[in-house]
Parts: C-alpha cells; structure tokens; sequence
C-alpha cells in the first residue's frame, strides 16, 4: 500500500495531538519521501559493493593483459632497433672499407 501525501499529513496530525508541533515535525523529517521499498538496505548497498568489486577484478584483469602486450610490443621495437643499428653498422663497416679502397687505389695511381 502506497503512502500518499495525505496519509502522511494524517500522520502528522495525529503526532501533533500526542507531541508537540516542534517533536512532530522533527519526527516527519526524519522519514523517508518515499516508500520503504524504495529505500536502498544494507543488503542492497553489500549487494552493489560485490559487484563493484567483481568489476574491479575484471578491470585488474585486463590491465594486467594491455601490460602484457605492451611488454611484448616493447621486446619486438627493441629487437627490431637493435637489428637494424646491426644492418647500419655493417653498411657504414662496408662503406669505409670501399672508401678507403678507392683511396688505396688512387694513391696507386698516382
């Protein structure tokens, strides 16, 4: 059964004529708007603070699977800088070596 707006003034009235108006109103304030369904309980609040939690674990989970893969992108960048510092090195190794044939050669000739 609904609490209307009337039956809370009834209310009202009747803790009027039992307390004065100051310990009446104080009273009213003190409950709910609403029904007491709609009142969340401590059941309630337990209930949303496990689902929270839940959704904590899973969101753990996955930043702890975007660190893996970040990790493992990392170790691919790093072989592939070292692999083509390897290639440059060689290739300036090589270019000296025709520099310095080309100079070999020219002193010979002169």
């Amino acid at each position: 059964m609904a609490v209307t707006e009337d039956r809370r003034h009834e209310l009202y009235k009747g803790l009027e004529d039992v307390m004065d108006t100051q310990r009446a109103t104080t009273l009213m304030e003190l409950l709910p708007p609403v029904g007491w369904a709609d009142v969340a309980t401590k059941q309630d609040l337990d209930h949303g603070f496990k689902l929270v939690d839940k959704e904590f674990v899973l969101v753990r989970g996955e930043i702890a699977l975007v660190r893996g893969e970040i990790a493992m992108l990392a170790s691919g960048l790093r072989a592939e800088w070292e692999r083509s510092l390897r290639v440059f090195f060689f290739a300036q190794l090589g270019a000296g070596a025709a520099l310095a044939s080309l100079v070999v050669a020219a002193i010979k000739l002169i």
